[in-house]
């Protein structure tokens, strides 16, 4: 899935996944890009599903080599990959990078900025909700067109995610 920075990639394939039935989800670890033999975890009634969040990331982090091995494991044994990764110099990263055999499996999904009607229609759900007695807070001055930046300022978002441990942040991005 690919979108912009809280463009709402993550929710999109939560969504998704979510609604595969019986699905047994994975969330890889390193340990999958540094032992010599990969041992998948047995799953349920429905498919194995793989999850990545920002894509681009673990390849930054792990060789070309281990991320293609891997995935084409996960590929082999039939196992369903979902991932995430920004648009522009991120995906093309990954794009350029990855080879052309995985990249054949890999199909995307954008999620674009709102244009204008979407922008009035959620400012008319907002305007229900409020008069319901819920609560929205919003930031109409930092609105990009990315549904999140209504929310959180992006930078403060980076600002608070830097400043996490990291345990926390693997475990805040495999949710």
């Amino acid at each position: 899935i690919l979108g912009n920075a809280l463009s709402g990639k993550t929710r999109a394939m939560y969504e998704a996944v979510k609604r595969i039935p019986g699905a047994t989800i994975m969330i890889p670890h390193d340990r999958y890009y540094t032992d010599d033999e990969i041992q998948l975890p047995e799953k349920g009634d429905g498919p194995l599903v793989a999850v990545f969040d920002d894509i681009d990331h673990v390849l930054n982090k792990y060789s070309k080599i281990k991320l293609e091995a891997f995935l084409t494991t996960l590929f082999d044994a039939g196992v369903i990959v979902a991932a995430t990764c920004r648009r522009g110099n991120e995906y093309r990263f990954f794009d350029t990078m990855i080879d052309p055999k995985i990249r054949e499996h890999l199909k995307n999904a954008t999620i674009k900025r709102m244009n204008d009607y979407q922008v009035k229609a959620f400012g008319e759900f907002v305007r229900k909700q409020s008069k319901r007695g819920k609560t929205i807070e919003l930031d109409q001055d930092a609105f990009d067109g990315n549904i999140g930046s209504y929310f959180m300022d992006l930078t403060i978002m980076n600002k608070r995610f830097r400043d996490l441990d990291n345990t926390v942040k693997g475990l805040g991005l495999s949710i």
